[in-house]
């Protein structure tokens, strides 16, 4: 087995191709293109990774099966898998777009939908403005004449054939608008990163229709409008000292950018993108295509199996990325042979290599078995006349195209790596109402029952609807969000009448679709219509206006205590999507306490029933939250009581007065009672001690007490009379104790008994 990738050829190629541009072949290689299997001379790959094969005119026809294979030392790699199928003379031509905007000044108008080989005109007022002929579906044209603002021009496809000439309906631009930038007022493009071997400069922020200039060690390279961004092709692979620049122009209007600054050097040390297999899982060895993204344009992919076990790789081949190429489509062999019935599963990676740097792919599991889905790929309807494509319906891990009824042009798209979900297959040319189109599956492992689908009949264009614009549309959106927009249709946006920005919709976004329109202010109104072939949409009626974003805010917790610092974390998510989180400042009277979704301390203050935070943050309205503020806890003090008896032998007994004298850690505390009563409760409210637990006190007393029929020994008859005798005044020596608080108001009762020495009066505390 080679170690040589099949190249790609890439399509579309019509019997009016002079030219068939073939990617994959490294520097130093040869290349042979292969009609209907015959190789025609071949053509040596010269430097960069993309080549274009001549062919003599009117040598191809319709229906001829275009492959290639290329040859490197002594190594040639199979053919292209697939063919591309070549076009014949068409029978109709469709519409022209206007992939760009127009206005005074434009220097290249960029057109698509156009035929490979016809000619493409654009007129003004029925003066020929410009000119060009399509190598594929969009040309860029130069524009010669004079355009003033509100002038609507006019673009048409003609093509001669053997029966005569074939020439499309013509389609109108939109108003031409003044012209954005005047003398010396264009802004400067941005150039680079460039790294070491790189065959193309990426260059961005050019203005719709200008001219850009590269400077490249001194010479100058000039280039047509493509796009907001361009990849400019050098011819060679850059290295250290090439030193880059750029300027943008419109030449008609002598209107000029300064310099892209500063200059930008080939950077040798750059690192290589780590390259996206843009597969879930292959479970269809034989599908045999492979998507890759995050390419590098210019470098070189190898593609491995790694043995899940030993982790040995098997080499499947290599092959050049286009040298204007971030992503593509790459044929692999079939390696069903090497995959177990059963796990552990082989996977596939990709090495990419540019200047003798590397990065490789994640792991994409290669299955024994097809776990796909087992059912005829169909087309899904309605498909309208215009449209540059279809939607396919889930087909995982195949190759499927599109094919017609229409005689001149039976295979009208490339094939298409499909690994799930709904697939949108660009056609080579746009669809023509009446003509019934079908999806085939070329590599598959579907029955083979199963792998023509049924065709359906393309639908005459109707009047086209306004999009739905979503709303709300806020000021730091960068995309307008739209729905409602046919297939293939052009959408294009407006803000506050001007043109902003257009683009295609493909695929599933079609059922909701992202515009990039730039930098919005409160208050702008935007509007949209779509265009398709020479019908236009009304434009949105009532204008929908930029509104500033709004919160919503959650506090935790979600109440305070008047007068208790707290840690407290302000939460704010958008409100349009109730998830993405807002990062903003959070201002308590005037003065920032915090931010949003981080805990920050908050002092409440007393007296109030809540307190207000004001969160801000860029782009959206300036919010106000209330925390409720519960009053703080009444804190009870430390109950003591003393219940103090007289213990001896006494007909009858009272306390007349006592006084308690307590001296502690949290002060001097002193109690009078005349309670006339024995036992005698006396109580002290005292401060709580910290986390309960116990308190020690040096405790003394003072008790005056009378009593009546007093026996000093028990059991013995003393003194008796009716009358109370005053028993005098007792103080005891100061004890040392300590006081367990308990219960909810830390109430203590303790038992402590003094006994007066020299007499037998004892005083109890309970």
């Amino acid at each position: 087995m080679s170690t040589l990738l099949a190249p790609i050829v890439i399509g579309p190629v019509s019997v009016l191709s002079t030219s068939v541009r073939i990617d994959g072949p490294l520097p130093g290689s040869s290349i042979s293109l292969l009609v209907n299997g015959v190789p025609v001379p071949a053509v040596n790959a010269g430097a960069t990774t993309s080549t274009f094969v001549p062919v003599a005119a009117g040598s191809l026809n319709v229906g001829d099966a275009l492959t290639a294979r290329w040859t490197l030392g002594a190594e040639t790699s199979d053919p292209s898998p697939v063919p591309i199928v070549v076009l014949g003379y068409p029978s109709t031509l469709s519409a022209l777009v206007y992939l760009s905007q127009v206005h005074e000044c434009v220097d290249w108008v960029l057109i698509g939908a156009a035929y490979p080989g016809a000619t493409v005109e654009i007129f003004n007022g029925g003066a020929l403005i410009g000119s060009d002929t399509a190598r594929g579906n969009v040309v860029p044209v130069r524009i010669r004449g004079a355009i003033q603002a509100n002038d609507v021009l006019s673009a048409v496809q003609s093509v001669q054939t053997p029966a005569g000439q074939v020439k499309s309906s013509q389609t109108p631009s939109l108003p031409a608008e003044q012209t954005p930038y005047r003398e010396n007022t264009m802004p400067a493009p941005a150039v680079g990163p460039v790294p070491g071997c790189a065959q193309a400069v990426p260059v961005r922020g050019l203005a719709q229709g200008a001219t850009t200039k590269v400077h490249f060690n001194g010479d100058v390279l000039e280039y047509p409008f493509v796009g907001a961004n361009l990849l400019a092709l050098l011819g060679r692979a850059a290295h250290n000292p090439d030193v880059f620049s750029a300027t943008q122009h419109f030449e008609r209007c002598n209107a000029s950018s300064p310099s892209s600054a500063p200059p930008v050097i080939v950077d040798e040390t750059l690192p290589v993108r780590k390259p996206v297999i843009d597969a879930s899982q292959y479970s269809c060895p034989a599908a045999r295509a492979l998507p890759i993204s995050n390419l590098e344009p210019g470098a070189t992919l190898t593609i491995q199996l790694v043995d899940p076990t030993s982790g040995a790789a098997t080499v499947l081949g290599r092959i050049g990325v286009g040298e204007d190429v971030s992503s593509g489509q790459y044929w692999i062999p079939d390696v069903s042979a090497l995959i177990p019935a059963s796990p552990p599963f082989p996977s596939l990676v990709v090495i990419q290599e540019l200047c003798g740097k590397t990065a490789t792919s994640d792991k994409l599991l290669v299955v024994g078995s097809y776990q796909g889905s087992v059912f005829p790929p169909t087309v899904m309807e309605p498909a309208f006349e215009c449209a540059s494509g279809a939607f396919v319906n889930s087909v995982d891990n195949a190759v499927v195209r599109l094919y017609s009824d229409a005689p001149d042009s039976p295979v009208i798209s490339k094939p298409v790596f499909s690994f799930g979900g709904l697939v949108w297959v660009e056609t080579f040319r746009p669809l023509r109402a009446g003509e019934h189109i079908h999806a085939e599956l070329e590599l598959t492992c579907q029955p083979l029952a199963l792998r023509v689908g049924g065709p359906i009949k393309v639908s005459d264009l109707t009047p086209l609807k306004t999009p739905d614009i979503q709303q709300p549309v806020r000021v730091f959106q960068r995309l307008i969000y739209v729905s409602g927009v046919i297939p293939g249709a052009r959408v294009h946006v407006f803000v506050n009448g001007k043109w902003r920005a257009s683009d295609t919709p493909l695929g599933w976004t079609t059922l909701f679709f992202g515009i990039y329109v730039g930098k919005l202010k409160v208050e702008d109104q935007i509007t949209v219509m779509q265009t398709l072939c020479t019908k236009m949409s009304p434009l949105t009626r009532v204008p929908v206006n930029v509104t500033l974003g709004e919160m919503l805010l959650s506090a935790a917790p979600p109440s305070l205590i008047a007068g208790q610092p707290a840690t407290i974390t302000i939460k704010a998510v958008d409100a349009d999507n109730k998830s993405q989180s807002v990062g903003g400042t959070i201002s308590q009277g005037g003065a920032v306490v915090g931010a949003t979704n981080t805990a920050f301390t908050l002092s409440p203050p007393t007296g109030q029933a809540s307190v207000s935070l004001q969160v801000a943050a860029v782009g959206y309205k300036t919010e106000t939250i209330s925390i409720p503020l519960t009053a703080a806890p009444v804190v009870k003090p430390a109950m003591l009581t003393i219940a103090t008896g007289l213990w001896f032998n006494a007909t009858k007994k009272e306390i007349t007065e006592i006084t308690w004298h307590l001296q502690g850690p949290s002060g001097s505390f002193s109690t009078t009672e005349k309670p006339n009563a024995e036992p005698a409760l006396v109580q002290f409210a005292l401060p709580k001690p910290a986390g309960g637990g116990f308190t020690p006190f040096t405790l003394s007393c003072e008790v005056t007490f009378q009593f009546q029929d007093f026996n000093f020994i028990s059991g013995v008859s003393g003194t008796r009379s009716s009358d109370f005798i005053e028993g005098g005044l007792i103080k005891p020596s100061p004890s040392t104790v300590e006081m367990y608080w308990s219960g909810t108001d830390l109430t203590i009762n303790f038992l402590v008994k003094w006994i007066q020495q020299g007499d037998y009066f004892v005083i109890e505390l309970m």
